[in-house]
Order: structure tokens, then sequence, then C-alpha cells
């Protein structure tokens, strides 16, 4: 429909869309053919805020490859290229794939005083997940127990939103790291149905693994 209307963001809404439903599926050629036919629309339609979103893209992508160091050059151009109209945004995106980039390099902890900022500003729940898991890398783990006692009580503490399932795979890797074996059956059961979906973060920006790694954390 929106490619009948010709309206291009319409046509980007529906493929940022469209790139989270296949990465969560797992399939990646249809996410690299999509990405492609955004960059093409990116380049016709000369959109800063349409070029700004491809070059977020290009940092997952670049993450997904195991590339690091350009999906931390990209993602800093891009964070620069947002903050002008955007700032809001732009640093909501910069925090996930920023989180992404340090998770794979070891460097999580270097984040707590952003992610204790973010956690106080953002309505995203996954945050707080989030923020223990770096308290745990950076070795505070008292401060990561009494958080994960917080989200996983008598039940889940995570609203079911759009971050929900990535909530519960950082859930999933701070009871791994804590050895908490009773928070970790509740985040087992809530991972189940999902079983065969791959974890990913905002609109496509972060793909953090498939359920089934969670499951194996979890499990152990």
């Amino acid at each position: 429909m929106a490619t009948r209307l010709g309206d291009p963001h319409l046509i980007h809404d529906a493929q940022t869309s469209l790139v989270t439903d296949l990465l969560e599926q797992g399939d990646l050629p249809g996410v690299d053919a999509t990405l492609a036919a955004h960059r093409r629309l990116a380049a016709s339609a000369r959109q800063p805020y349409l070029e700004w979103y491809a070059e977020h893209y290009r940092v997952m992508r670049a993450l997904l490859d195991g590339d690091l160091s350009l999906a931390e050059t990209t993602l800093f151009t891009a964070f620069e290229q947002g903050r002008r109209w955007n700032p809001e945004l732009a640093l909501q995106w910069f925090g996930v794939q920023i989180y992404g980039l340090r998770r794979a390099q070891g460097r999580l902890a270097e984040l707590r005083p952003e992610l204790a900022v973010w956690v106080d500003q953002s309505r995203v729940s996954s945050w707080r997940a989030a923020q223990a898991f770096a308290e745990l890398q950076g070795g505070e783990r008292d401060a990561a127990r009494e958080a994960l006692a917080s989200l996983v009580g008598s039940g889940i503490g995570i609203p079911r939103d759009y971050s929900w399932l990535a909530g519960l795979g950082l859930l999933a890797e701070l009871c791994a790291g804590l050895g908490a074996r009773k928070e970790a059956e509740q985040v087992h059961r809530a991972l189940l149905p999902h079983a065969g979906v791959q974890v990913v973060a905002g609109i496509g920006m972060l793909h953090l693994g498939p359920v089934t790694r969670f499951l194996g954390l979890t499990g152990a």
C-alpha cells in the first residue's frame, strides 16, 4: 500500500517493521534484501531522516557480522547525524546499539553511569535488566542481585511491551551470571513459548541472539 501511494516515509515505516519481523524469524537474506531496498529509498528520497536510519541499520549488520570496528565508527557518525534534529530519538537508538557494541566488546561496565540515567529517564522497561547485567560485569554482584530480586520476585517484573522479550534475554544472562536458580526457573518458563524466535531490541536496531541460547542459560 505504501509503495502504491509512493510516500517515502510510509515505505520507510513498512520497511523498518519488516526488518524487525525478519530478524525475529532469523531470515537474514530477507533482512539484507529489505535493507538494500531501504538504502535505495534513502538515496532517492534524499531525506536526512531516512539516511540516518540507514546508518543505524549498517551498525546492526556490522554487529551481526562481528565487525566491531565498523560498527563503532558508523554508530558515532549516525549519532552525530540524528541529534541535530531529534536528540531524544537519536539518544534512544544510540543507547540500544552502544549497549550491544560494548556487550560484544566485553566493556559493558563502562556504561554504568549512562545506564543509570537511561533507567531514570526512559520508558523502555528492559533498561533496568540491562543496567543490572552491566553491574554484574563490573563486579557489583550485590547490586545486580538486588536488581534481579526486584525484577523477578513473585513474577516477572517487566511489562509486556515491545522490549519484553529483550528484557527476558537480559534477565537470563543475569540469572546465569549470578547462579540464581529460583529466578532462572521463572525466566525459563516465560521464554519457553518463544523458543523459535530471535531476540531483537528496538525496531530491528539490535539482534541479541536466539531465544534458545537464553533458554540454555536458564536451563543450565
